[in-house]
Order: structure tokens, then C-alpha cells, then sequence
């Protein structure tokens, strides 16, 4: 029997650089089984989406910033000193990370949960990794992930990467599908000690891999490589690589700035 695997690409509304995430995603899982059937989903408030590949789109509602939604939204602890508008700016990005596509995907769990595996990724999620990984990757004792690169959290355990997850449907289903009303990011420091707590319920050892590729790009704010505190410039070997998955590097607004 052919074995299948869910891409969910998860998302705001950046997905100029959706094929580029796709293919990077798409590498991993075949490099796991070149033979795995591969349905990509988008969960996203965007519907405008320019894409070469068959995507089945999920749709939500974009929140609105100023709305007692954001505003209640639970907090994270890190927020508690923040002035309103930052409190507004963070929210809104975590009622959507924490809050409104997990509750789409637990909409959709009979769906999801039919697939063998899952790979959950963001849209504007640009990375590259080791071969080794996926080598020695055992999906039935392990649930693979990226380090924590940024803000500091890397390489202290408290806390996760919450961009990416690859593993069995069920397992991963445990840490990114669960009511709205049932996140409790405020009971944590931040998201990714949050995705510590959620990694709890999944008895499967958390592979974490690790690179020295790995971007968020996008048009409508300044690109980043996502690693470091303070976090890493952009170099040589980063503007090949970029170029060599035919992205007009020269066309990227780049800055090496945490902006929360």
C-alpha cells in the first residue's frame, strides 16, 4: 500500500514564496520515502494565492487587530511589560499561529488524520538540511523538528521550534490541532516553551535538526535567516543557495533585526 502525507503550509497571508516552501518541504518527505504520496494544504485568511502546484486551500477570517478577539487573545508572559500596540502586533500573530489554524485543522481532523504522515511547515519557510536526518529518522519511536534558532532560545530545552513538524499523522496531530478555546499560551513564556508543553503529549523521542539555512522570506516585510540572538546576516554561501532555488535575491528586502 502507498503510503501518503498530509503538507499542511500554514500562514497569515505570506505565500510569495509558497513554491520555494513547498519544494523544500517536498525534499524531506522524499528523501524519507521516495515513494510517499504527497496532498499540500494551505490554511490561510489569503485566497489570492499564485502557486504551480495543486493546493487545497483552507480558509479563516482575518482577525482584526483593533477587535476584543486580539485583544482577550490569551498572552503570553513574555507580552505582560509591552505596550498596547506591541501587545496588538504579537497577538494577532499568535491568534492565528495558536489559535485560529490549529482550530481549522481540529475542523478537518477526520481529514488529516487519514494520512500516514504529516509535515506541517510555514509559507514563507525557505531552509535546507542534512541528509543524515532523514537517514536515521524513525517515525515509529521519533517526531522530527528544527532547533529552536531564534530569540535566544536555542539550545536551551525549554523551548521548541513552532514553525515545523514531520512524523506520524497522529502524533503530530497532538501538538497543532486542538479547539481555539483550549490554548493556553498564556500559561507560558513565550510559543515555543508553549510547543515544549504540547511535545509532552506526543511518547515519541523530539529529533531536533539542525541548519545553517533557514529563512523567512517575504514581500510584504523585510526577509530574515531566522537563526541567532543577535540573529545572523545574511552571507555568500546564504545568496547562493537562495539564488540556486531561483529566487531573485536582489529583489529581497533584507534585515538581520528581531522585530518583537
Amino acid at each position: 500500500m502507498i503510503e501518503k502525507c498530509a503538507l499542511i503550509l500554514i500562514t497569515g497571508d505570506r505565500t510569495d514564496f509558497i513554491d520555494y516552501s513547498i519544494k523544500c518541504c517536498e525534499n524531506i518527505i522524499k528523501k524519507f520515502n521516495n515513494n510517499i504520496e504527497i496532498d499540500i494544504f494551505l490554511i490561510s485568511f489569503n485566497d489570492n494565492v499564485v502557486s504551480n502546484y495543486n493546493i487545497k486551500f483552507i480558509k479563516f477570517e482575518k482577525p482584526d487587530i483593533n477587535s476584543d478577539f486580539i485583544l482577550n487573545f490569551p498572552r503570553s508572559n513574555q507580552q505582560l511589560n509591552s505596550d498596547i500596540e506591541t501587545i496588538k502586533r504579537v497577538s494577532f500573530g499568535h491568534s492565528i499561529l495558536f489559535g485560529l489554524v490549529p482550530d481549522k485543522i481540529f475542523e478537518n481532523k477526520e481529514i488529516f488524520s487519514k494520512y500516514d504522515y504529516i509535515l506541517k511547515s510555514r509559507s514563507d519557510l525557505i531552509f535546507d538540511i542534512e541528509d543524515k536526518y532523514l537517514e536515521e529518522f524513525n517515525q515509529l519511536d521519533e517526531i522530527l523538528t528544527f532547533e529552536c534558532f531564534w530569540g535566544g532560545c536555542r539550545y536551551n530545552n525549554q523551548y521548541t521550534n513552532d514553525h515545523f513538524v514531520f512524523g506520524k499523522s497522529e502524533d503530530v496531530l497532538k501538538l497543532i490541532s486542538f479547539p481555539i478555546q483550549d490554548c493556553i499560551l498564556d500559561r507560558f513564556w513565550n510559543p515555543e516553551q508553549y510547543m515544549t508543553f504540547l511535545y509532552n503529549n506526543v511518547k515519541k523521542k523530539k529529533i531536533e535538526m539542525s541548519t545553517n539555512k533557514y529563512y523567512l522570506l517575504s514581500s510584504d516585510r523585510k526577509s530574515r535567516k531566522f537563526i541567532g540572538y543577535p540573529m545572523e546576516k545574511i552571507n555568500e554561501e546564504d545568496s547562493i543557495f537562495i539564488k540556486n532555488m531561483g529566487i531573485d535575491f536582489d529583489k529581497l528586502k533584507l534585515t538581520d533585526t528581531y522585530d518583537f
